[in-house]
């Protein structure tokens, strides 16, 4: 089978940081932040957005109407360019609601809302969790702009296993990328000279009485899902439906062991896996069979930034 250009182009860059990194100043920030988006319309929007001075772009798609950060190459820019965004996880939350539209949605990591504000606008009740303020300020933007009203409700922490103040770098072009920092965390994409913030963090057990009815829960915090899990069992154990991301390396970086969180996946029915975020090609594993399953994927990657990380969806029933 013949690589395409674009796969030996990404096989080259990533060969390549390694062997530039501390070498060269900027060459490796830079190699790294190609990898996020290479084809030449993304190229040129993000170019073309780098040479002017704006400071956030409003998008008009399926989703609605959509404001982020200019600099935001992964989330807004991309938004931009597809003019969707996951609508098949969309579409199967507004499903599992049906036509009664009773029960809580809990987005934990919700950035700019792009999938909390279409769930809120079908009616669905919303709590959106957000601890970085430029990312909460645009997500509170968004939801006045599509009219969510009280459907949503906006809460800007971040949710842990203990509350108090934590570090959160920021990744400088994928601002859904910003991350919980633990000290000596390993930085095999230069996350050790991102700028850093300081946010308040709570427990997810502390928003307990805030649920109703049946609950869905997507969870999507770059390696701290099992940190969330340890701080909010209560609120797990009446999930009905969870859509979460695995990243080894974010955990790795975090010096987080996921085996109980894994274990507690395994106490689902039946669990949909995708690798990214390729809808089409979920493969299905019953309870038993998706623990060895995650357990092997996290120990095969832990050390592999650039995008080794898996989607699933976990259901009850």
């Amino acid at each position: 089978m013949t690589s395409s250009p674009r796969s030996t182009r990404k096989r080259f860059l990533q060969n390549a940081l390694g062997a530039l990194k501390g070498a060269v100043p900027g060459t490796y920030d830079r190699l790294q932040r190609n990898l996020i988006e290479m084809t030449p319309r993304a190229q040129t929007l993000r170019e073309a957005l780098a040479g002017l001075p704006i400071v956030s772009i409003t998008v008009a798609g399926d989703n609605g109407i959509f404001e982020g950060s200019a600099s935001d190459a992964a989330v807004i820019q991309r938004y931009a360019l597809d003019g969707a965004w996951s609508p098949k996880t969309i579409a199967m939350i507004q499903a599992f609601f049906g036509p009664s539209k009773t029960g809580t949605y809990l987005d934990i990591g919700a950035n700019i809302g792009l999938t909390a504000v279409p769930i809120a606008l079908s009616g669905i009740r919303t709590i959106a969790f957000e601890p970085v303020p430029a990312n909460a300020r645009h997500l509170r933007r968004n939801a006045v702009a599509n009219d969510c009203g009280d459907a949503i409700e906006i809460i800007d922490v971040a949710l842990l296993d203990t509350p108090g103040e934590v570090t959160f770098e920021l990744s400088p072009e994928n601002h859904g990328d910003h991350r919980f920092r633990r000290d000596d965390a390993l930085s095999l994409m230069g996350e050790s000279g991102w700028q850093t913030i300081t946010v308040p963090a709570l427990t997810l057990d502390s928003f307990a009485d805030r649920l109703s009815g049946p609950v869905v829960m997507k969870i999507d915090v770059q390696g701290a899902e099992p940190l969330v899990f340890r701080g909010g069992r209560a609120v797990f154990d009446r999930v009905d439906m969870l859509i979460c991301e695995i990243t080894p390396y974010a955990m790795a970086r975090m010096g987080v062991e996921p085996d109980d969180f894994i274990d507690y996946i395994g106490g689902f029915a039946q669990i949909r896996v995708f690798e990214r975020e390729s809808e089409d090609n979920a493969v299905t594993y019953s309870g038993a069979d998706i623990v060895p399953f995650l357990k092997k994927f996290h120990a095969d990657n832990v050390n592999e930034p650039w995008g080794h990380y898996i989607n699933l969806v976990a259901t009850r029933r």
